[in-house]
């Protein structure tokens, strides 16, 4: 083969190995976008599970409760005495006694060492066991007065006792997952039955816009109409009236309290924002447990109790008063 040849041979031969050089180029490139494809729909799934996670949140927040039954409270066990066992001295004294020289010991006059390292090795652990003692003594007595203290507690609570009802809410602090949603909770343990002031969340709480998927996997985001934003908003504030009263009847051994829901709302006749009551309800005992918590529509059980409530899904709440027992 001439050098025209040759030269042909390996344009030929370097071509075929460029091209297969493309060829596998093309065909990272194609997987490299598939992976981000599978990355997009991925990340979009995980935002509408995500979105639709927190409406669920919000909308959900009376089925469940912190779990303080103030009837535990008559459980409690008295808290034991504790005892100097004097195990180590124990420990320490049978060494002592059974302490026999052996011969390198009386062969290098050990043995007053001995026996004072032991005795040394006796104190060391009577002082350990007293420290331990006392330790276990200071334990105690927080625990006897803490004990006391509870009793005294849940015994006024039987009785009634109004103190006694607002320590143990101060205590336990049954709202913490409510107040994390923003909603603040203040109770005026004074009238017959004990009424609660909630201040809910505004609108906001409730996002603009929606998450969906489309059947290509890619993201959909649509702004939620008034009319769906104002019922998921009716729904979060109802629940968490809900849960106000689960808390305290589970906490506390009432039959009745009044939940009372306000919001900024604008006040046409002054043309500035003002706390308003929205909704106000008289929850009863017997009713509430006899809900099924897990399956109600929030809004649609306010029909199982004496409320006031101005909704309308179009516009959203208006002022009410409270309701009376």
């Amino acid at each position: 083969m001439g050098w025209k040849g040759t030269m042909r041979s390996v344009n030929s031969a370097i071509k075929a190995a460029e091209r297969d050089a493309k060829r596998r180029q093309r065909e990272l490139e194609k997987r490299q976008k598939e992976i981000q494809k599978m990355q997009a729909i991925e990340r979009a799934t995980f935002e509408v599970e995500q979105y639709e996670n927190y409406i669920e949140v919000i909308q959900s927040v009376h089925k469940e409760t912190s779990g303080y039954s103030w009837q535990s409270l008559n459980n409690l066990e008295i808290p034991v005495e504790p005892v100097n066992t004097r195990s180590n001295e124990t420990m320490a004294q049978r060494e002592i006694d059974n302490y026999s020289p052996g011969l390198f010991d009386k062969l290098l006059g050990k043995i007053d060492a001995k026996k004072n390292e032991l005795n040394a090795k006796l104190e060391k652990a009577v002082k350990k066991d007293t420290e331990e003692y006392e330790k276990n003594l200071s334990t105690w007595q927080e625990e006897l007065n803490e004990y006391n203290q509870t009793k005294a507690c849940f015994e006024g609570m039987k009785n009634g006792d109004r103190i006694a009802f607002k320590e143990w809410i101060s205590n336990i602090q049954p709202f913490r997952e409510i107040e994390g949603l923003g909603t603040s909770v203040a109770i005026d343990f004074e009238p017959n039955p004990i009424s609660v002031r909630i201040g809910g969340n505004s609108i906001e709480i409730v996002p603009e816009m929606s998450k969906s998927l489309l059947k290509t996997g890619k993201l959909s985001e649509k702004k939620l109409s008034n009319t769906k934003r104002n019922e998921i908003y009716q729904d979060h504030l109802v629940s968490c009236s809900l849960r106000v009263a689960r808390e305290l009847f589970e906490t506390l051994p009432i039959e009745k309290v009044i939940v009372d829901t306000e919001c900024q709302l604008l006040n046409t006749a002054t043309g500035y924002m003002e706390n308003s009551v929205i909704l106000s309800v008289l929850y009863v005992r017997d009713t509430i447990e006899g809900l099924n918590f897990d399956l109600i529509d929030p809004s649609d059980s306010l029909v199982n109790f004496v409320h006031n409530m101005n909704f309308k899904r179009t516009t959203g709440f208006e002022a009410v008063n409270s309701v009376s027992a």
